[in-house]
């Protein structure tokens, strides 16, 4: 009872340690969450402040531009008249000539509908401005036929992330719009200086987080509802799952480890129409040495915790060993040598309340042992019973396969077995581009022979025919008999005229073979009819009508020939 309770305290002593070291850890990690958030606003604000110096520095410079675009845009529309007649319909060069003239990156075209229906920049033809949102939609109304142009806040190009200037002008009048654009960046390089560019873009709002180690990636992004992209990174879209999250919500924050990404919109400064891009910026803070700290707490408490376990353990070992542990090995070893075969009885363990476990186990070895036996002997029965049904089966098969695909008297492919083969062999001629023929014979006045000299003559008579055909042709060539005393050849990788050559010699040979029956040398001649087998242009029914037709001439000519059918002299 003694040593019980005394395990018990040990017990209550490892638990409390644990839940201790599990607060400590609790409380670390809520001090590094504030922290990293004080962290984080603070930063978030330095950069709303110097966005908004951003935006004011950038409308400044946008103001001279929309001037210049306000001046320029409708010239550029009484030109591109003058040029192209229809604007709609005028050439790649004519709106390079005109953006080359006005300093314009690129030209567009936009239908009543909305819709690009002519450009410069190949990638935006046939784009849906009007889809692109209400504020667009309305601007395009309000432009078409009223003279009057209309200058963009800066956004991206939704084909390349490029910041672009857009301004729009609809000539009175006239059934569509002029859009004009121009590269902001490329602007303030060339117009203004490539320092004041410089530092808009890489300086001004990298500042607010050069000094701090925990930031690894910053970034800004002009975003619309076709996507994000960056400002300080060409080409950087924006995290797609931050976007679809920051369109119900002016901040997101993603998670990854140690790293949190922080995604938030910013305000631009107003433009004269309603609808803009949204400013979206994106630090990511590393806060792995804030991990390590706490990590290494927690692993301080939790080695505290297991030096409580440790001493309780020893001092719990003992018994639990003789009383417990050691019996349960045995048992546990005999049940491991059981599962891999070797099932031997129990010994007696000495605990009363483990010896009735042992008489189980052995009486369900015992049963195992007899049911290994009877599955054992039942297996070789099956195995032996299955081998001996599979061989049968596979005979058979084999049989029944050779008689559904072989004519049972000549020994050539039967009607179906040659058109089968034929229709594949067709298909590998017509991925290697080679020639193919096919050629039709039939017996001169076989039903003479029969109704003559019986139908047993007429069969040894087909089986010289067929050891003549297959005694001439080659492997790769496909011959079978299609029925009665008609036969048909397939020739591959051969002309026309090599076909003939190679059907001349079979007719030969079949006219100077003579079969003996009952006594009599029985001669006997074929008629032959060849055409050609474009797998392409012809395909094997066409041929073998082809073939038949010049069969059919050959027996009106007189028999014992060969003719030659083509699809040109096809009625």
């Amino acid at each position: 009872m003694r040593r019980q309770l005394t395990v018990l305290l040990f017990l209550a002593i490892l638990m409390a340690s644990l839940a201790t070291a599990l607060v400590v850890a609790l409380m670390m990690h809520r001090a590094m969450v504030v922290s990293a958030d004080r962290h984080i606003s603070s930063i978030h604000a330095q950069l709303q402040d110097r966005f908004r110096a951003f935006d004011l520095l950038l409308a400044e410079q946008e103001t001279r531009l929309n001037r210049r675009m306000e001046a320029q845009l409708p010239l550029v529309a009484e030109d591109l008249e003058v040029m192209a007649g229809d604007p709609g319909h005028a050439s790649r060069e004519q709106l390079d000539t005109l953006s080359a003239r006005y300093d314009f990156q690129y030209l567009y075209v936009i239908d009543r509908h909305g819709r690009v229906v002519n450009t410069n920049f190949e990638p935006d033809m046939g784009l849906d401005l009007a889809g692109a949102g209400e504020g667009m939609q309305a601007l395009l109304e309000r432009v078409h036929g009223s003279g009057e142009v209309v200058a963009e806040r800066f956004n991206a190009s939704i084909q390349t992330g490029r910041l672009y200037k857009y301004a729009y002008h609809g000539p009175q009048g006239r059934d569509y719009v002029l859009e004009a654009a121009v590269d902001l960046r490329e602007y303030l390089h060339v117009e203004v200086s490539p320092r004041m560019e410089r530092f808009l873009f890489d300086e001004l709002l990298g500042l607010a987080v050069t000094d701090n180690s925990q930031v690894v990636d910053f970034d800004v992004f002009i975003a619309s509802d076709y996507g994000g992209w960056s400002l300080l990174h060409e080409g950087r879209r924006l995290n797609g799952q931050a976007m679809q999250a920051l369109g119900q919500s002016g901040r997101v924050v993603l998670e990854d480890g140690a790293r949190t990404t922080v995604y938030e919109r910013l305000p631009r400064v107003d433009a004269d129409l309603g609808e803009t891009d949204s400013l979206i910026t994106q630090v990511t803070y590393d806060l792995s040495d804030q991990a390590r700290l706490l990590w290494a707490s927690v692993g301080l408490a939790i080695m505290l915790a297991a030096g409580f376990g440790v001493l309780a353990f020893m001092l719990a070992r003992d018994m639990i060993h003789r009383r417990l542990l050691q019996p349960v090995s045995v048992i546990s070893d005999h049940l491991d040598n059981a599962s891999l075969g070797e099932l031997r009885r129990l010994p007696a363990t000495g605990v009363s309340e483990l010896d009735v476990i042992t008489r189980g186990v052995n009486l369900m070895l015992e049963r195992i042992q007899d049911r290994e036996a009877k599955l054992l002997d039942a297996q070789h029965q099956l195995e032996r019973r299955v081998q001996q049904r599979t061989s049968e089966l596979e005979s058979l098969n084999e049989k029944l396969a050779h008689l559904a695909t072989t004519d049972p008297l000549t020994g050539l492919a039967n009607r179906r077995s040659f058109f089968e083969c034929a229709e594949l062999e067709l298909s590998r001629v017509r991925r290697t581009e080679q020639p193919a023929v096919v050629a039709m014979f039939d017996l001169d006045n076989f039903k003479q022979i029969n109704d003559t000299h019986g139908h047993g003559a007429g069969d040894r008579i087909l089986e010289a025919v067929s050891d003549a055909l297959v005694g001439e042709l080659r492997d790769i060539d496909v011959v079978g008999r299609l029925g009665g005393e008609e036969f048909g050849v397939l020739l591959v990788n051969v002309s026309v005229p090599q076909a003939v050559e190679i059907v001349e010699r079979i007719r030969q040979r079949v006219a100077d073979c003579q079969v003996e029956v009952s006594g009599k040398r029985l001669a006997v001649t074929v008629s032959a009819g060849v055409a050609d087998c474009d797998p392409v242009a012809v395909g094997l029914g066409t041929a073998l009508a082809l073939a038949d037709r010049a069969l059919y001439q050959a027996k009106h000519q007189g028999r014992n020939r060969v003719v030659i059918r083509t699809p040109e002299v096809c009625p």
